[in-house]
């Protein structure tokens, strides 16, 4: 039979099938785009890449190390949880907290929505089943929780927080307005509030990793200190640096920088490759019904 994931108000519809089609096997056809897992200094149409920079991620899996047993927590705008190259690492513990849709499903209901899907397959992807590419932890397992669709600083504390004890990991490639100005998170209280919880009682008293983009405001003159919250304790604050292995132009400077990884970006010689991940496909698209497995 079929479930109906989608709010009625909803311009993209979801009917998920209760029998989903087996995983298929074989190469990642588009692997050899990733050059952020393996930067070979080539690829066609592209100049000025540097042979090296890249995750170095490789030695990592070939270890036995491909993310089996973590569990990460896509804080967006939704998530293409049918997704076939994600379907396979995605596990219970979704949450929508559009109270119009499914509670279990949060998936996008705009073709604007299509942000959390490129990062979570960013982040882990399935390998090796002869659809799409790969993710850094291509064997992690993925929830996906949307607080972005309402705005709420009441959501995203509650996504900030939301299953301790199984959440290992908050990926939050979000963030304030990139105008050069100071923006204090509203309720500084409750944000600093829910990380401490997080720091102490996440994985299993280890403490949650949250991880916050830096900010992509470097043209306008922003610094990443600004954006307040990326500065907090128990914050890993990530910039960009590009296929040359330098600064992306957009990545803001800042002393609370933990990590700086590949992202897009030009360089002053040439034009550099973005990242190559997955997506929902309705980015150019009509809103519309649309059916998936």
């Amino acid at each position: 039979g079929q479930l109906s994931i989608s709010s009625r108000d909803c311009p993209l519809q979801y009917v998920l099938d209760r029998n989903p089609p087996a995983e298929k096997t074989g190469a990642d056809p588009f692997r050899n785009l990733q050059w952020h897992l393996d930067n070979t200094g080539a690829l066609e149409s592209f100049s000025g890449m540097k042979a090296g920079e890249d995750l170095r991620v490789v030695p990592v899996w070939n270890a036995g190390i491909n993310g089996f047993g973590v569990r990460v927590a896509v804080v967006d705008d939704g998530m293409l949880l049918m997704h076939e190259d994600l379907r396979a690492n995605v596990v219970p513990g979704s949450h929508n907290y559009d109270p119009k849709g499914h509670p279990d499903y949060p998936v996008p209901c705009s073709t604007l929505e299509s942000h959390g899907t490129e990062v979570a397959g960013v982040i882990a992807a399935r390998n090796g089943n002869g659809v799409g590419l790969s993710g850094v932890a291509p064997h992690a397992s993925l929830v996906g929780l949307n607080p972005a669709v309402t705005g709420q600083d009441s959501d995203t504390l509650n996504a900030l927080t939301r299953d301790l004890d199984s959440n290992d990991i908050f990926n939050n490639s979000w963030g304030n307005e990139d105008s050069g100005h100071f923006y204090g998170y509203q309720n500084a209280a409750g944000f600093r509030a829910a990380l401490n919880e997080g720091l102490e009682k996440g994985r299993k008293g280890r403490g949650s990793i949250y991880v916050f983009a830096g900010g992509n405001g470097a043209l306008n003159g922003d610094y990443s200190v600004l954006d307040g919250y990326v500065a907090e304790r128990g914050v890993v604050t990530v910039c960009a640096s590009n296929a040359a292995g330098v600064r992306a132009f957009y990545s803001e400077r800042g002393p609370n920088l933990t990590v700086c990884a590949p992202s897009a970006g030009a360089s002053d010689e040439a034009e550099l490759p973005s990242i190559a991940t997955t997506t929902t496909g309705y980015e150019d698209a009509k809103e519309g019904k649309k059916e998936t497995d």
